[in-house]
């Protein structure tokens, strides 16, 4: 088993809502396609550096050397999930 995973409220409520899309996409045996819009429309609402890094704000300075590297560790990472399972 993974480790546990603290959801926000607004993202409770973001997975909630896509709950009848999900089960249809069981029932049409298309999965795939509705895990692919999922990700792509989470990561658009809660990208990585502001999971990363909530206390920065797109008009603050720029993330430092070492901020960079943890982020792009933190994309590099969910890529190669989403890949193995099939995502792309």
């Amino acid at each position: 088993m993974g480790k546990r995973w603290t959801r926000t409220t607004s993202q409770t409520q973001f997975l909630n809502a896509k709950l009848a899309e999900y089960v249809q996409a069981r029932v049409d045996n298309n999965i795939e396609p509705f895990r692919s819009k999922l990700n792509e429309e989470w990561f658009q609402r809660w990208p990585e550096h502001q999971v990363m890094f909530p206390e920065w704000k797109e008009d603050d300075t720029a993330l430092s050397q070492g901020q960079m590297q943890i982020l792009g560790q933190a994309i590099d990472k969910r890529q190669k999930v989403m890949f193995s399972c099939n995502l792309y």
